[in-house]
């Protein structure tokens, strides 16, 4: 029993992990730029072709191809002529800007007049992707931009990288395994009082799932034990109940451990 018990919480650890590296930029496909752009840029196909981009505005986000990465994701399509990679799905770096406000964890990204360069959503039901990290205006990565505006009056905006997980598959909704990423991040960054990376959060469910699995295989074969020794042995009761105390017990410590651990783990 130990050792099935092992096996079933470094197998669930190990998936875990293996979910992680795979989510990060998990489909890219090559296209052809004019210019060169840096990683995090929004491109849109442009009206010459489909193997054509340019830089992303709000008058061409329809048209949207992706995000410029540095790597190919785990399915790459590289089209004769390419010299830009660009991630459709999958954890990426992406270039915003505070033109429509600060950027937090959990918001909706969308293409913005700003080229090339994504914003929170302030307007609309549709969006792009989701941010998974707050962007740190003071940091070393981030510059500050002046923009003019439709009034013709200037502004300065911050200009940064972040990580996000792309919606462009789904259409911009919270459905399927997406949409249950984004509220797990959510609830997660709230426990923990911080952003918590995808990473964590994958080890964090993968240490609660197999503390769960493994109190349910516990309790499980504890009440079966307890009703075939009742069944063969009806004096052995006291004996076999304390058994069964006994194992619930070791259960729920189990359990408790799994999610202090979990917890911990999202902390620290």
């Amino acid at each position: 029993m130990k050792k099935l018990l092992t096996l079933i919480f470094l197998t669930t650890l190990i998936a875990g992990l293996s979910v992680t590296s795979v989510w990060a930029a998990s489909v890219s496909r090559g296209y052809h730029i004019a210019s060169v752009v840096p990683v995090g840029t929004l491109v849109s196909v442009t009206k010459a072709g489909s193997n054509e981009v340019e830089l992303t505005t709000t008058e061409n986000a329809g048209a949207l191809a992706g995000i410029v990465t540095g790597t190919d994701g785990l399915v790459d399509v590289q089209t004769q002529g390419s010299n830009v990679t660009v991630a459709t799905d999958g954890s990426v770096n992406l270039l915003v800007s505070t033109v429509n406000g600060p950027i937090s964890a959990g918001d909706q990204l969308v293409a913005s007049p700003v080229a090339g360069i994504a914003a929170k959503r302030t307007t609309g039901s549709g969006y792009i992707a989701i941010a998974q990290t707050s962007l740190d205006t003071n940091a070393q990565t981030s510059k500050q931009i002046q923009v003019t505006q439709n009034d013709g009056s200037t502004k300065t905006i911050t200009v940064g990288l972040i990580t996000a997980q792309l919606t462009l598959s789904s259409g911009g909704s919270t459905g399927g395994l997406q949409g249950v990423t984004s509220a797990l991040t959510n609830f997660a960054q709230k426990v923990a009082g911080k952003e918590v990376s995808l990473a964590r959060l994958v080890i964090a469910a993968s240490l609660v799932f197999s503390a769960t699995v493994i109190t349910t295989v516990l309790l499980y074969g504890a009440v079966k034990g307890t009703f075939v020794a009742l069944g063969r042995n009806p004096m052995s009761r006291n004996a076999t109940l304390l058994a069964l105390t006994k194992s619930t017990a070791l259960a729920a410590i189990i359990l408790t451990g799994g999610i202090t651990a979990a917890y911990i783990f999202l902390t620290i």
